[in-house]
């Protein structure tokens, strides 16, 4: 029972939390995964010299309700389903969706703070983005780029969702 109080507040906690600072607060550190997540399957992390710094989204929230990530998140070609990404509240860094076969962001609801830059681009079945309406604050730039299937309404009604006041950089819609 307490256990579930406990989870309840958490969740609770991180809906209208602004900066990634807030998030850390919301969530606590031990919820705060430090280094890149991302799925590049057949990606040599240790040569890259990344070793432990990186987590397969297929393991991200394991034991966790609600997890931050101090460092960025890179979805890739590989990415088809990112409902590992379900707990995602936060993250310090980018959160990059590029060349992917996603047809929607379905997964990242939950997602609240980008300190970094959302960069949507290249994407050819993206057709549905409007699992990014949560999102509280952007520090970084939004670029949306290149996704031939998304229409022109879809993103402005997410630009219209996270607001423009919202977002620390530039805004670079093609």
């Amino acid at each position: 029972m307490l256990l579930w109080f406990l989870s309840a507040c958490v969740t609770e906690n991180h809906r209208n939390v602004e900066t990634f600072d807030e998030c850390v607060a919301a969530l606590g550190e031990e919820n705060i995964f430090i280094g890149e997540v991302g799925d590049h399957e057949g990606f040599d992390y240790e040569a890259a010299g990344m070793g432990d710094g990186f987590l397969d989204i297929s393991d991200f929230c394991d034991g966790h309700d609600a997890r931050g990530i101090d460092g960025a998140v890179r979805l890739a070609a590989s990415s088809r389903d990112l409902s590992a990404l379900s707990c995602l509240v936060c993250t310090s860094g980018a959160v990059i969706v590029k060349r992917g076969e996603l047809d929607d962001l379905s997964g990242l609801e939950s997602l609240r703070v980008i300190e970094g830059t959302l960069l949507i681009q290249e994407n050819d079945n993206l057709v549905d983005v409007s699992a990014l309406h949560g999102v509280n604050g952007i520090g970084g730039d939004i670029s949306v780029w290149e996704n031939p299937a998304l229409a022109e309404s879809a993103i402005d009604e997410l630009l219209g969702a996270i607001g423009r006041q919202n977002v620390s950089g530039d805004i670079d819609v093609r």
